[in-house]
């Protein structure tokens, strides 16, 4: 019951991080970025406390598909904290316009 933890290897923790961004994290962001699209739509005056809360929450997902470490550099300086670095997979989903428009109009919204 009282097992010591023995930590992985940082390779053990690349192998995974690797796994999790290619075989989740691109399904999530283009999950989340379709719920968001659906709700941009609608109007938000009518949203109860909870629905508000998912959406933020929505919102906050979408930060932290962009936020992740994607080259398992695991350095954050002040310099780089302007710069997106993403697999060439995500590059479509990013530069055509649409993540932006959504945001934007909600923020609008908001």
């Amino acid at each position: 019951v009282n097992t010591r933890y023995i930590s992985h290897s940082i390779a053990v923790h690349r192998k995974i991080s690797s796994s999790f961004r290619e075989d989740a994290l691109l399904s999530i962001f283009d999950r989340v970025i379709e719920n968001l699209k659906l709700v941009a739509n609608l109007d938000m005056s009518t949203f109860t406390r909870e629905q508000k809360a998912l959406l933020d929450q929505s919102i906050v997902a979408v930060l932290n598909c962009l936020n992740f470490d994607f080259f398992g550099s695991g350095i954050y300086s002040s310099e780089d904290m302007g710069i997106v670095q993403i697999p060439s997979s995500w590059k479509s989903r990013i530069i055509d316009g649409v993540l932006l428009d959504v945001l934007f109009l909600l923020y609008r919204k908001l």
